[in-house]
């Protein structure tokens, strides 16, 4: 298809859907799958599903996105660019028909995990692409090409080879191939024709790509992507906030050095609240300022049920939450302190504090420090004490933070 088409619509954030303007869709409504992709300025891709019930067709599962990361409201417009196959260019306006500044979406991680075709409509922002294998693809005769778009938003300029993952966890590493006659051509090699034919595929199956971080893998750190520092590192303080879709919030430090930077101060405490490991995967989106709109990924790409934060954390002292499981609530094992509490509200020689609460209980504890990490501490000896003084249940949670004392521990309680 050659020949280009645009319209113009309004947008319904309060349904999350895009009208499809009538005409445009009688000239193209034979060219267009169910399932297509809209990408922003920035290449920020947005799967969405076409909806045709007879009187109106819209975008729809996937729009609410879109009224997320830009913040829409019903004065906002979108203007759809159709150049063919499944891909939409857009460009939203506000009410005053300015065109709304694209926030930049970090895909963190070089893994790339590959899914089944049942699961690929549940993947929603973490599905990169689709693709549809020919005869020939399903042999895994052919090498597989990166769509331009995530060439330049998620490999690395000078990688020579990509992880695949399928959905049993099984990786296979593959030769990235880079023809010399786009900068942004790259193509799936080596192994690829291995990891195919090991699938059994056949012509007209489906295979769903979506970018995976390695969340436990850095102890407690989030790598930033180098083409993201290097174009924002001017405007992020040192301090920024991620905040999930239901409005839980944590602060978290950024650490650089040269070209190359980190998400690092609290990370371990927001691994901790969500259950994070190395399966899962996340979307940063940079809303400006100080503030990420994250979303978090099982292993599968599926999103997670975001837990509301049950408790107030201070937002200028050091702390960190602990969710009692069915062994800790007893208090017979010592508590591990996070290492990143151990550095910002512990002294290096210290060997005990004292864990205060609101009623006015008071009990010391002892420090014991571990022999396999500088910054290795446990709450042992009056820790016991703490948890049959107050009767903690799985699934309790506390919070500990400092208010400028090394030696006293504030705690505050929330009942499962």
């Amino acid at each position: 298809m050659s020949k280009v088409f645009q319209f113009r619509s309004k947008i319904n954030p309060s349904q999350a859907l895009i009208m499809i303007e009538p005409t445009f869709w009688e000239k193209v409504k034979g060219d267009i799958p169910q399932n297509c992709v809209l990408i922003d300025p920035a290449e920020n891709t947005f799967p969405v599903l076409v909806v045709d019930n007879g009187d109106s067709v819209a975008f729809v599962k996937g729009v609410d996105e879109i009224c997320r990361i830009y913040r829409l409201e019903e004065t906002h417009n979108v203007v759809c660019t159709y150049f063919g196959d499944d891909e939409f260019k857009i460009q939203i306006l506000n009410g005053d028909n300015m065109v709304v500044k694209c926030p930049d979406i970090i895909n963190n991680g070089v893994h790339l995990e590959f899914s089944d075709t049942d699961s690929i409509q549940d993947l929603g922002p973490f599905l990169l692409w689709r693709v549809n294998l020919s005869k020939a693809a399903a042999s895994g005769i052919n090498v597989m090409p990166i769509p331009a778009r995530l060439v330049t938003s998620l490999l690395d300029g000078n990688q020579s080879y990509v992880d695949i993952i399928d959905e049993d966890s099984n990786l296979t590493s593959c030769k990235l191939l880079r023809p010399k006659r786009r900068k942004t051509e790259r193509y799936i090699a080596g192994s690829w024709c291995q990891f195919i034919r090991g699938k059994n595929l056949k012509e007209g199956d489906v295979l769903g790509f979506y970018s995976a971080n390695n969340m436990k893998s850095l102890h407690g750190k989030i790598g930033i992507s180098e083409n993201f520092w290097t174009k924002w590192y001017s405007h992020l303080p040192s301090e920024v906030y991620f905040i999930d879709p239901v409005g839980n919030s944590f602060p978290i430090g950024i650490s650089s050095k040269g070209d190359s930077a980190i998400f690092e101060r609290n990370v371990n405490t927001m691994i901790s609240f969500y259950g994070l490991n190395r399966k899962h995967s996340g979307l940063f989106c940079y809303m400006g300022g100080n503030q990420f709109y994250i979303r978090l990924g099982n292993r599968y790409g599926v999103e997670i049920n975001y837990p509301q934060k049950p408790i107030e954390y201070p937002k200028d002292f050091p702390f960190w939450i602990f969710t009692m499981t069915k062994s800790s609530a007893s208090g017979k094992n010592a508590l591990p302190i996070p290492a990143h509490f151990v550095r910002e509200g512990l002294l290096e020689s210290q060997r005990e504090l004292t864990l205060r609460l609101s009623n006015g209980e008071q009990i010391l504890c002892k420090i014991s420090k571990g022999s396999r990490r500088k910054d290795e501490r446990y709450l042992c000896s009056g820790w016991y004490k703490f948890c049959r003084n107050n009767n903690f249940k799985e699934g309790d949670m506390l919070l500990f933070y400092s208010k400028g004392d090394a030696y006293n521990l504030c705690v505050r309680i929330k009942r499962s």
